[in-house]
């Protein structure tokens, strides 16, 4: 199928003011007529799941409140007029995209990254926010001016274009007032030189323990009928690759609604726009994995790759007298895994990373042009399974599955978060 509306379909997504949206004025019914909805671009099938989930719906009625002994017992779930107790409609459902370059764009203002702050951090950057190298100093140390200096964090991600016009990225680990040098790592394949331009990213990191994050309600329609979902977290975040080549990005965000809703719809549709600025990102066929330690640079060829990002989430605080059923909800894990194949490396080493369960720095690049990709970034990741090689044509591909460790940066300004202990980085160049 068609990407964007598929046989008269749409999808919008809204920033809600509370989680939920639960109406003011009625505890059984929650009330959006006051957001803003912004249409999006999903892929295949994808967006017709929230009309599935509604087909056979999943009724329940909102859980007593099990806070705690001894507390004063709250009222009961909510009813309808009619007497009825009020019931609601759960079920998750995942969107999927077309993973999308925010390059030239304030990444504060995408779809993209409204669709990823439900659950996790965010620094955005404005379009074209970038330092300049003043002086070359080495692969993992660069000189700026000191008004460049102020504008850099440990634990921002920086992306460079080498020699070979392919973009490298890194994560600053220290910075020096006194010189105005900025340390990273991984390494860059060479020096920085003067005039250089190096891009200052956006990223996308977990907070465990996050409470008030952005929530979304979510609406789909077709000819026939509307789905809202509202208080939308995600749960889940993959990256993956189609295309003929198998190397179009994909980004699928499974979201869990507080309350979903169907009703008859007949109107008008609305057109759906990028999340990104409609370019695609592509994957590259090369990893880049540092030592911890020293930064050191080494580039893995892959034949493929596709990650998950696991999110865990709590509701929290009592909602009973609303038909949302909690207050908000509470990122109480987040997890990166990467299933990797390689296509000319020793199993051997392989083996040798997991019985000593070493860690590196993983950097995994996406292109969409020179300063205009993004990057999964794990800034310690281990070696947590390893089947069997896969063997094609007489030749035989050796993959294991990475997974994200707590990293060892840290920052001294807080900006990004990231910067203190991060499993993962999603960095995109603004």
């Amino acid at each position: 199928m068609s990407a964007g509306r598929l046989g008269g379909q749409s999808v919008a997504i809204a920033i809600e003011s509370t989680y939920g949206s639960p109406s003011a004025t009625d505890h059984a019914l929650v009330d959006t007529s006051g957001l803003t909805y912004n249409a999006i671009k999903p892929t295949r099938t994808s967006s017709s799941s929230a009309a599935e989930s509604a087909t056979i719906p999943l009724y329940s009625e909102p859980s007593v409140s099990t806070s705690g002994a001894g507390q004063v017992p709250e009222v009961e779930a909510p009813y309808l007029s009619s007497g009825e107790p009020a019931i609601r409609e759960l079920g998750d459902f995942t969107l999927v995209f077309k993973g999308e370059s925010a390059q030239g764009l304030n990444f504060g203002s995408t779809r993209l990254k409204e669709l990823l702050a439900t659950s996790l951090g965010t620094v955005s950057k404005n379009g074209g926010s970038a330092v300049t190298v003043t002086a070359a100093v080495s692969t993992t140390v660069f000189e700026v001016s000191a008004g460049d200096l102020s504008l850099t964090n440990p634990g921002d991600v920086v992306a460079w274009v080498s020699s070979a016009r392919l973009t490298e990225y890194g994560i600053i680990t220290a910075i020096n007032a006194g010189t105005n040098q900025v340390t990273v790592r991984p390494a860059f394949s060479a020096a920085p030189q003067v005039g250089d331009s190096v891009k200052l990213c956006s990223v996308v990191y977990p907070e465990i323990g996050s409470v008030g994050a952005t929530s979304l309600a979510v609406r789909y329609r077709d000819r026939a009928r509307e789905v809202e979902a509202t208080g939308c977290r995600a749960n889940q975040i993959g990256l993956a690759f189609a295309g003929d080549d198998s190397r179009t990005a994909e980004i699928s965000v499974q979201l869990s609604p507080a309350y979903k809703t169907t009703q008859a719809y007949g109107g008008a549709l609305a057109a759906p726009s990028a999340i990104g600025n409609g370019t695609a990102l592509k994957r590259w066929g090369q990893a880049v994995y540092g030592d911890i330690t020293t930064g050191a640079r080494t580039v893995a060829t892959l034949r493929g790759w596709e990650a998950t990002i696991a999110i865990g989430l709590d509701p929290v605080g009592s909602a009973t007298t609303s038909i949302v059923g909690a207050a908000d909800a509470e990122v109480v894990s987040a997890q990166c895994t990467v299933s990797l194949t390689f296509s000319d490396f020793a199993r051997a080493t392989l083996r040798d990373w997991l019985r000593l369960g070493s860690t590196y720095t993983w950097v995994l690049p996406l292109e969409g042009g020179e300063l205009a990709g993004a990057a999964l970034i794990i800034p310690s990741a281990y070696v947590s399974e390893l089947p069997g090689d896969t063997v094609e044509d007489e030749r035989s591909y050796s993959t294991c599955t990475l997974s994200a460790a707590s990293s060892e940066y840290v920052g001294t300004s807080g900006t990004p978060t990231a910067a203190n202990g991060a499993y993962f980085l999603l960095a995109f160049c603004s």
